[in-house]
């Protein structure tokens, strides 16, 4: 059997993460960010059912380089046995953990009744995290919007749900999914899922320089900081935050 990292080690305080970027965060782009700093980093977003299906560019996406670091695969789907399966084929492609993307906003993901559309469907998504955690030894985390659209907003809901079934880690983009990228993400969110609950909790959004991720980690009490769009084409913003968080660099 591999040995696998326990979360503890995947994620050390004060941790910058590098987000799941579709066409973005392939193994070249996550070791120059690991270069930069980044203590943990996600895969590409990968279809459940075209990895259980033998897609062969889905297995390609949860490829890395050998000396990579801590790397979770994300994956996506609405059926809870083959994301236990897909699951489990990540668990044995070696990888740190596993992440179920509960907040893409993009069209063509949510009418196959996946990401954010999750967010509409509680009890699924229970049933999805329960099989899945079922089916590994590994450390589980879930990504999640703050609520579908404004009257819906049931993050610290569906983080509570998350703990209740198994879930180790919860990443938190305090958007709804009707914003999409537009308007400010609501970090007041993540500092209550944090109050809330014994899980560790990355943020998301809005960290779009180094001292985005102090206030953050200041503002919110988050275990970790999660950077995307902000390291386009500005890998050093790792480099940076990290000086700034350890260091107490100007």
């Amino acid at each position: 059997m591999l040995e696998h990292r326990t979360l503890r080690e995947i994620l050390p305080p004060k941790a910058l993460v590098l987000a799941p970027m579709s066409g973005i965060t392939d193994p070249p782009y996550r070791l120059l960010a690991r270069e930069k700093g980044v203590d943990l980093a996600y895969t590409e977003m990968v279809s459940a059912e075209g990895l259980v299906r033998g897609n062969n560019a889905c297995s390609r996406l949860l490829e890395g380089y050998l000396s990579e670091g801590p790397l979770i695969g994300q994956l996506f789907g609405s059926d809870s046995a083959v994301l236990a399966e897909a699951a489990s084929r990540v668990q044995e492609m070696g990888l740190d953990g596993v992440d179920i993307n509960v907040g893409c906003p993009a069209a063509k993901v949510v009418k196959r009744g996946a990401g954010a559309a999750l967010l509409r469907a509680p009890m699924r998504l229970r049933e999805i995290i329960k099989e899945v955690r079922n089916a590994l030894h590994i450390p589980l985390g879930i990504k999640i919007r703050s609520g579908w659209d404004a009257k819906s907003l049931n993050c610290l809901e569906i983080v509570q749900l998350a703990e209740d079934c198994g879930v180790d880690l919860v990443t938190i983009h305090p958007r709804l999914r009707s914003q999409r990228f537009e308007g400010e993400a609501d970090w007041g969110l993540i500092r209550m899922a944090k109050e809330q609950t014994g899980l560790k909790v990355i943020g998301n959004g809005d960290v779009r320089a180094p001292e985005d991720a102090v206030r953050m980690l200041n503002e919110t009490g988050c275990d970790g900081v999660m950077i995307g769009r902000g390291s386009w084409g500005n890998p050093w913003i790792f480099e940076r935050a990290r000086g700034l968080i350890h260091e107490g660099l100007d």
